[in-house]
């Protein structure tokens, strides 16, 4: 576990998060393994998990049209799943990928019972739409 933690201490989405605080979020995370060429979700789906790559990479495309490539640490599906949002495009592995996966339903949970939790997500999704 200890692991996890370390890990989520250089996502910037955690990064200010005590080892306490992440050590409560540490256990809930699932790894996953994709093969190649595999659909991790489509465009238009509902957004049910927050997911960390852990190594591979992911491409993030709407109708054929790249929108971003995806790497070892990069987080996807934050907003659809903090808001009950449906996927802006469809993801799909460009190699062997394996990812990280902190369900909707635990996050909430987390969030509700840990404030700072709640508080470094909302930081984190409020500066990527913050004007440079």
């Amino acid at each position: 576990m200890s692991e996890k933690i370390i890990l989520l201490r250089d996502i910037p989405m955690f990064r200010g998060l005590s080892w306490k605080m992440l050590s409560l979020i540490a256990p809930y995370l699932e790894e996953i393994y994709y093969e190649a060429d595999t659909e991790i979700f489509h465009k238009g789906e509902i957004g049910t998990s927050l997911n960390i790559v852990l190594g591979g990479e992911i491409r993030i495309h709407d109708d054929g049209q790249p929108l971003a490539v995806l790497k070892a640490r990069d987080v996807f599906g934050e907003i659809a799943v903090l808001l009950t949002e449906t996927h802006a495009g469809t993801a799909t592995t460009l190699e062997e990928t394996s990812l990280l996966r902190l369900e909707q339903d635990i996050l909430y949970e987390l969030m509700s019972e840990n404030i700072e939790i709640a508080k470094s997500l909302i930081r984190t999704v409020a500066k990527r739409f913050s004007p440079p």
